[in-house]
């Protein structure tokens, strides 16, 4: 009786078959050229070998030297770039979503927050996140230039372009990160295969209700579909890359997403959590952050 790894090494010594009338011999001789050749290219440092070469979706991240911790250079894009126009809201949700996922940042974040709580002592904490949300990248930047007048030291270059808004914007479809090949929605339309599933884990306020004076953070998965992959210029090699995702409601129990009595999650795709049309959503993420999931129809429920 064989095992199934005995039936693959069967499968490659057939393969090794060329003169149906002499098997024995060809397997024989195949076998040998193999070996052979497997002792020598463990001496050919210089020559890219099955032993030695990158895998299919590398994203060359060992091989390059970061510049900036606010600015990493993370994954690789597939494909000539292409210049493309956002709209206010999208440029704004993109920047916003940089600012405040930089680690370097988070002085200011709570900087802000402070100013934001002293000037409305009456709002609710919900209001409070709200505007905090919606004004923090135009605080930042005349904070950032007051900085940079009084010749404060411990602000960076990259903290004063950060301040700026973007350069540019241009687009891919195509972006391998973190050992994951993502293509965008329209791209795999007319392909079999599945490269747009993204699934993001994030820190995310939840409030009990309107009145909810004690807000709980907790790290929350979240579903979604890969429409858009934008780069952001900043300056020169200062760049970020973002995935804009149609985003599942999670926080709604059983609309969006639930468990089967098999505990296998299913996935409402048409249960959006926002449409990107709106300042306050978050379409965006790092491309960093992103994992890749795969979506197959439920057969019994329909959606």
């Amino acid at each position: 009786m064989f095992n199934i790894g005995d039936h693959r090494y069967l499968h490659t010594l057939k393969s090794y078959v060329r003169n149906r009338s002499r098997p024995e011999g060809s397997i024989a001789e195949g076998y040998l050229a193999e070996e052979c050749l497997t002792f020598c290219s463990r001496y050919l440092h210089n020559v890219q070998t099955r032993f030695n070469r990158p895998i299919q979706n590398d994203d060359y991240g060992n091989t390059i030297t970061e510049q900036s911790s606010i600015f990493p250079r993370i994954g690789r894009a597939l494909g000539k770039a292409k210049d493309c126009v956002l709209d206010k809201v999208a440029f704004t949700q993109a920047h916003r979503y940089v600012l405040f996922n930089s680690s370097a940042l988070i002085p200011f974040l709570e900087e802000h927050m402070n100013v934001v709580k002293q000037k409305n002592l009456r709002a609710r904490p919900k209001d409070i996140e709200r505007i905090h949300n919606e004004t923090f990248h135009e605080w930042f930047s005349d904070h950032v230039e007051q900085l940079r007048y009084a010749k404060n030291e411990h602000v960076s270059e990259d903290l004063r372009w950060l301040a700026r808004v973007p350069n540019m914007a241009r687009r891919y479809e195509d972006f391998i990160v973190n050992g994951f090949r993502f293509h965008t929605k329209d791209r795999e339309k007319k392909r079999k295969t599945q490269h747009s599933g993204v699934v993001v884990t994030a820190k995310t306020l939840s409030f009990a209700s309107v009145n909810d004076k004690n807000p709980i953070a907790g790290d929350v998965t979240y579903y979604a579909v890969l429409t858009n992959i934008i780069e952001l210029e900043y300056c020169g090699d200062r760049k970020v890359v973002l995935f804009k995702c149609d985003c599942v409601d999670v926080l709604s129990q059983g609309r969006g997403v639930k468990k089967d009595k098999f505990r296998f999650m299913l996935v409402n795709l048409k249960r959006l959590c926002h449409t990107g049309q709106q300042l306050f959503d978050e379409p965006f993420v790092f491309a960093s952050q992103v994992e890749q999931v795969f979506y197959v129809q439920d057969p019994v429920e329909k959606d």
